[in-house]
């Protein structure tokens, strides 16, 4: 992670991958974000948010790329494989690497009920954004 492969950055697919993700991260151009600014008093500023955002998704991606990359590196050398050859994409991430990488913490049991805990309140919270975007603009 540390130690990038820069040929890398002149393939357009790299940038184009890079840019749907922090779209997908700061949900730009979705309508629950113009209606949650709609909902800030006018007087209040803006401005500490558009830094705090942003380098909060930061330090978060650093974190979780740190954390996927050491359990992805781990099985990788239990299993004598390169991590180039594996092909894990989203989905794969969460139900193949994040439920092994939990198996083997203390108490894993407990760890996997929390994990499945989180995924479950983030699709209902994640829902309950794109509900009120529809009730807010149904209502006005």
């Amino acid at each position: 992670m540390f130690s990038p492969n820069w040929s890398k950055l002149a393939q357009p697919k790299i940038w184009l991958d890079a840019v749907v993700q922090a779209f997908y991260q700061l949900s730009i151009a979705s309508a629950g974000i113009m209606n949650y600014s709609s909902k800030k008093p006018k007087n209040e500023s803006f401005m500490s948010i558009l830094l705090i955002v942003p380098l909060g998704l930061i330090f978060c991606g650093i974190l979780s790329g740190l954390i996927i990359f050491m359990y992805v590196g781990h099985f990788c050398f239990e299993k004598g494989l390169e991590i180039s050859s594996l092909t894990l994409k989203g989905i794969d991430l969460a139900f193949n690497i994040l439920p092994k990488a939990i198996s083997i913490l203390p108490w894993p049991n407990l760890w996997l009920f929390i994990f499945c805990i989180v995924l479950v309140l983030l699709g209902i919270d994640t829902m309950f954004g794109f509900l009120e975007s529809v009730s807010d603009s149904l209502e006005q």
